[in-house]
C-alpha cells in the first residue's frame, strides 16, 4: 500500500529517539582500491570498484567516482542498476540517484525494466526516474502505475519533481493528472497531502479546479484526518474484548491522535491477545503512520512481545526489503525496559544480519543494563563497515567504559584504522 514520508525523516524519527548523537566518522581512503582505477580514463570494467568508493569514503572521492561513472555512460548502466537491490547499502543507492540523473535518459529503459522485477529496490528506482531529464511517456506510465502500490508517496514526489518544468517541457505529464487527482480523496491524509503538492507542480490549473491552493496546500473541503463515528460506537473502550482488536487497530490509520490514544490504552489493557495483531500491523504494506503507532504500543506491552517479534524477523524475506518493518520492530523491542536476555540476543542477531548501526545504538541506550552484550560488541570494533564499528564503539562506551578502554577506545568512537 503506502510508504510515506522521506527516508531521512523515517530514520531520524525511528532510531535517534533517546540515542546519543552519531560519533564523528573517520571516512577511510582505501589507497589500494584507488590505485587500481584511472579516474581520468575510466573503463567499463572499473564500474564495480567505482561504486565501491560510494561506501564509507569521503565526499571528494565519491564525487570523483561519480564523474568517472558518468564518463563511462551507457556501458555502466546495467551494472549500476544491479546495485539498486535491497541487499545493497543505502548510502550506495542514494549516491547512485545522482549518477543516473547525470547519465540521463539512456538509463530509463533499464530502470523501467527493473520495476518489473521484485528483486530490485523499487523505492530507489522510482526516485531515480523522477530525477532524469528529459522524461518520457515510458517513465510517466511507470510512475502512474506505482501510484497504485506500496510506494505511492515516492511516485507522487517523482511526478512532482518532473512537473517543476511544467507542460511546455514535458507534455507527457498530462497522462498523470487524472491519477494524481483521484488521490486527493485517498483515505490516507499523507497521500492526500503529497498528491496536492504533486498536482500543483504538474498542473496549476487542474490543482486550482480541485481546490488546491498554491504550493500544494489543500482547501478546507478536502477530507481531514477522520474519526469514524460508526467505528467508535462499535468499541467499548472501557471494557475492550479480544474481538475489538481489529477495530481498534483501524483507528491507527488516518484518525486523530486523541482517538489513537484511546485505542492504544484499550489494546494495552487487553494485553497478550493484541501482540500478534500488532506485529502483523508492522508489515511494509501498511501505512507508515500505522507502523509507527503499532511500534509505540508494542514497546508499552513489555517483554512478552520479544518472542513474537523475534519469530517474525526470523521468517522475514530479506530479499524483498523486509516484508516486516524490521527497523521499527527492533526499535519497539530495544526500548522495552528492563532489557531481557532474549531482547539483547535479538538486537545483536539483527545487527549482525542487517549490518545496521541503529540496532547497536539501542544497546547503548540501555547503558550498564546491557553489559551482557560486551563480549559480542568487542569483535564488531573491527567490522568491515565503519558505521557498524562506530555504533559498536559508542554502545560499548555507554555500557562499560572499563571494557571499552581495555579494547583500545578513548571515547565513543572506534580507534583509527589505516585501510
Amino acid at each position: 500500500m503506502h510508504c510515506t514520508l522521506s527516508l531521512s525523516f523515517c530514520i531520524a524519527l525511528t532510531f535517534l529517539m533517546g540515542c546519543e548523537p552519531m560519533p564523528t566518522q573517520d571516512w577511510r581512503t582505501d589507497s589500494e582500491l584507488l590505485r587500481s582505477i584511472d579516474l581520468d580514463n575510466p573503463q567499463p570494467e572499473d564500474v564495480p570498484a567505482l561504486v565501491a568508493l560510494f561506501e564509507e569514503h569521503s565526499f571528494y572521492i565519491c564525487e570523483a567516482a561519480n564523474r568517472a561513472l558518468v564518463r563511462i555512460g551507457e556501458q555502466a548502466i546495467p551494472q549500476l542498476v544491479d546495485k539498486l537491490r535491497p541487499s545493497e547499502p543505502r548510502r550506495v543507492k542514494s549516491t547512485l540517484l545522482r549518477t543516473f540523473e547525470e547519465i540521463g535518459p539512456s538509463a530509463i529503459p533499464f530502470l523501467v525494466e527493473a520495476l518489473d522485477d521484485d528483486g530490485f529496490d523499487h523505492f530507489y528506482i522510482l526516485h531515480a526516474l523522477g530525477k532524469i531529464n528529459p522524461t518520457t511517456q515510458e517513465v510517466v506510465s511507470a510512475l502512474v502505475d506505482a501510484l497504485d502500490g506500496e510506494f505511492v508517496i515516492v511516485a507522487l514526489y517523482a511526478l512532482g519533481h518532473l512537473g517543476d518544468r511544467g507542460y511546455p517541457a514535458y507534455p507527457e505529464l498530462r497522462a498523470a493528472v487524472p491519477a494524481i487527482f483521484a488521490l486527493l480523496r485517498d483515505k490516507n491524509a499523507r497521500v492526500r497531502t503529497e498528491a496536492a503538492f504533486s498536482l500543483w507542480r504538474v498542473d496549476n490549473d487542474a490543482a486550482r479546479r480541485a481546490g488546491v491552493a498554491g504550493h500544494g496546500l489543500t482547501a478546507p473541503e478536502l477530507p481531514p484526518l477522520r474519526d469514524d463515528p460508526e467505528l467508535l460506537r462499535r468499541i467499548d473502550f472501557d471494557r475492550p474484548r479480544p474481538e475489538h482488536v481489529s477495530a481498534l487497530l483501524q483507528m491507527f490509520d488516518d484518525h486523530s491522535h486523541r482517538s489513537f490514544l484511546r485505542a492504544s490504552d484499550s489494546l494495552i489493557a487487553l494485553g497478550e491477545p493484541t501482540i500478534v495483531p500488532l506485529v502483523e500491523a508492522m508489515r511494509f504494506d501498511r501505512p507508515l503512520l500505522v507502523r509507527l503507532r503499532a511500534a509505540e504500543v508494542l514497546r508499552r506491552l513489555g517483554p512478552g512481545v520479544v518472542s513474537v517479534v523475534a519469530s517474525a524477523i526470523e521468517k522475514d524475506d530479506v530479499t524483498r526489503e523486509n516484508r516486516y518493518d524490521v527497523p521499527r520492530l527492533v526499535y519497539a523491542v530495544g526500548t522495552i525496559e528492563p532489557l531481557t536476555s532474549q531482547a539483547l540476543v535479538l538486537l545483536l542477531d539483527t545487527a549482525k544480519r542487517f549490518e545496521a548501526r541503529e540496532f547497536l545504538d539501542l544497546l547503548g541506550w540501555h547503558g550498564h543494563e546491557a553489559r551482557e552484550a560486551v563480549p559480542a560488541l568487542i569483535p564488531l570494533l573491527a567490522h568491515r563497515r565503519l558505521l557498524v564499528r562506530s555504533a559498536a564503539a559508542s554502545a560499548l562506551w555507554n555500557i562499560d567504559r572499563e571494557a571499552a578502554r581495555a579494547a583500545g577506545l578513548e571515547g565513543p568512537r572506534p580507534p583509527s584504522t589505516d585501510r
